[in-house]
């Protein structure tokens, strides 16, 4: 079973990383979240533990410090199917880390440690 979930990303860096990690698998910014939404990627982002501090300084590297500087979404709000074991994901690391305070960070934390696999500078 399948439950659709919206997104909203108002975050200029969270976008910026989806559209990066996205264009890296060769896949919309819906099934890059599908993909990214793993067992792999929970394991790795519980026990590291530094998820949230590198989401806050991605693309320091290309120096993008404005909002101007980072690649957006067209759309913003995306609705991503996401399957029972996906959820149970999500809440497994949202129960692990007291400073994730939205649904954004949380997907970010996924995708900045999805980067890290691809070979992004994290």
């Amino acid at each position: 079973m399948n439950f659709p979930i919206v997104f909203r990303f108002t975050d200029a860096k969270t976008q910026d990383l989806l559209l990066a990690v996205s264009k890296k698998l060769g896949k919309s910014p819906i099934e890059a979240i599908q993909a990214t939404i793993c067992d792999e990627r929970t394991v790795e982002a519980i026990s590291e533990g530094w998820g949230i501090i590198a989401l806050s300084l991605w693309g320091h590297g290309e120096n993008k410090f404005d909002d101007d500087d980072f690649a957006k979404l067209d759309e913003p709000e995306l609705e991503v199917p996401l399957s029972e074991d996906q959820v149970a994901n999500l809440i497994a690391y949202a129960d692990s880390d007291e400073s994730v305070k939205s649904i954004e960070d949380l997907v970010g934390v996924f995708l900045i440690f999805e980067a890290d696999a691809l070979g992004f500078h994290v």
